[in-house]
C-alpha cells in the first residue's frame, strides 16, 4: 500500500521508466539497422551489391537520421534530470519519437533483408515486434501526444481565459462605477468553463486560483 503522497511520487518516477522504454526502442532499431546494413554490403542482386542502389541508400540515410535524432532527444531528457526526476514533457517527446523511429527503422531493415529478415533466423523480426510493443507500454503514443499538447497550449489558454476577466477586475479596482452586468459575468464564466474542458485537472486548478486572486469581486458559481 502506498502512503500519503506516495501515488504522486510514483507517477513522477514513471518518467524514468519511459526513458528506459525509449532507450530500448532505439537500441532495437539500431540493431536492426546495423544488421540490414551488413546484409546490404554483402548481398548481390542484378550483379550489384544492394548498397549500391540509390533507393536503398536513401532508406539507410533516413534510418540513420531518425536514430541519431532520437538519440539526442533521449540524451536531453536524461541529462536534464540531473537534479531530480526527468521532465514529463521532454520524456514524452523522447518516447514518442524513439518509439516511432525504432519501429520504423526496424521495419525498413526487415524490408531490406526481405524474407530473411522476416524469418526467425534473424533477430530483425523480433526487433519489429518488440518495438511495436514499446509503443503501447509505458504510455501509448496517443496519450503522450496529449501530454505534449497540454504543455504547448497551456500558456496560451491560460492567457486567453484570463485577459477578459482581468480587464474587468482592473476596472473595478480602479474605482469604476460601472456595474458588472450579470450577463457579462455569465459570459466570462462560460468562456473560462470552455477553456477548462481542454486543460488537465491540475492546470484547471491553477487557472481558477489565478482568476480568483486577480478579480476578488468576481464570482464563478459554476467553477468554485
Amino acid at each position: 500500500m502506498l502512503k500519503e503522497g506516495g501515488f504522486k511520487k510514483q507517477i513522477a518516477g514513471f518518467n524514468v521508466e519511459r526513458i528506459g522504454n525509449a532507450a530500448r526502442s532505439l537500441a532495437l532499431g539500431r540493431y536492426a539497422y546495423e544488421r540490414a546494413r551488413e546484409w546490404a554490403m554483402q548481398r548481390k542482386q542484378f550483379g550489384r551489391l544492394l548498397c549500391e542502389f540509390q533507393g536503398l541508400q536513401w532508406k539507410f540515410a533516413e534510418m540513420k537520421t531518425k536514430l541519431d535524432a532520437g538519440q539526442l532527444l533521449l540524451y536531453r531528457a536524461a541529462a536534464n534530470a540531473d537534479r531530480g526526476f526527468p521532465s514529463a514533457e521532454e520524456t514524452a517527446i523522447a518516447k514518442v519519437f524513439c518509439n516511432q523511429s525504432g519501429f520504423e527503422v526496424a521495419n525498413e531493415a526487415l524490408q531490406v533483408m526481405g524474407g530473411l529478415g522476416y524469418s526467425q533466423e534473424e533477430l530483425v523480426e523480433y526487433c519489429v515486434r518488440r518495438c511495436r510493443g514499446w509503443m503501447i507500454a509505458g504510455g501509448s503514443i496517443e496519450i503522450l501526444k496529449n501530454r505534449i499538447a497540454e504543455g504547448v497550449c497551456r500558456a496560451q489558454l491560460l492567457a486567453a481565459a484570463g485577459k477578459g476577466v482581468k480587464r474587468e477586475a482592473d476596472r473595478s479596482q480602479a474605482g469604476s462605477r460601472l456595474p458588472v452586468s450579470p450577463k457579462t459575468e455569465l459570459q466570462a464564466a462560460q468562456e473560462i468553463e470552455d477553456v477548462l474542458r481542454v486543460l488537465s485537472p491540475r492546470a484547471s486548478k491553477v487557472l481558477i486560483t489565478r482568476l480568483a486572486s486577480d478579480g476578488p469581486n468576481w464570482r464563478f458559481p459554476k467553477l468554485l
